[in-house]
């Protein structure tokens, strides 16, 4: 992801040495990127308490930081990332998570893995904080169908246009007609 990017630097995680020394996790690194004033952050992969970390990321200023986490689609990423924020090791109430899961988490991208190994997005979505949790809404969402004895999939636009749209318009300069291509 750095790839050419002159401001960009990687962070990794170790395990501790065999006298128990010398950890760093990952959510010791977040800290540490929050200390070098970074425009975004962006997670490999999000298993344990720093997902907590991510959310007072995205809560601070950090606009366009990324995660990627495991689950079957956006509305399991969302309750994985909401359970593993419950599990870190600040006593945080579902109400806090929940607001900062609504406050910071814009737009949620599930990717899958078809039988040859290539991986497609098939799914694109918002989520709407509501009263007894959240709900998912689909901007884009996966459709497959067979041409010529072939199975071809194609992320169709859905119709919603999500709410943050115009946002995304000014910050970074789309067209009016996005959804209209």
């Amino acid at each position: 992801m750095c790839q050419g990017a002159k401001h960009c630097i990687k962070l990794f995680t170790r395990s501790a040495s065999i006298t128990g020394q010398g950890e760093v996790k990952l959510s010791d690194l977040v800290k540490l990127a929050l200390h070098l004033r970074p425009d975004r952050i962006v997670i490999g992969e999000i298993r344990g308490e720093e997902a907590f970390d991510f959310l007072h990321v995205v809560n601070t200023g950090h606009d366009g930081s990324m995660c990627t986490i495991h689950a079957n689609d956006c509305a399991d990423a969302l309750m994985r990332l909401e359970t593993l924020s419950l599990m870190s090791r600040f006593n945080i109430s579902e109400n806090v998570v929940r607001r900062f899961l609504k406050m910071g988490v814009h737009l949620i991208i599930h990717m899958v893995r078809l039988n040859n190994g290539q991986r497609i997005v098939s799914q694109v979505s918002e989520f709407e904080h509501t009263q007894g949790g959240f709900m998912i809404k689909d901007i884009f969402s996966l459709h497959r169908e067979i041409k010529e004895n072939r199975e071809v999939y194609e992320a169709k636009f859905t119709g919603y246009i999500p709410s943050f749209f115009d946002i995304l318009k000014v910050r970074a300069d789309m067209p009016d007609n996005f959804f209209e291509l």
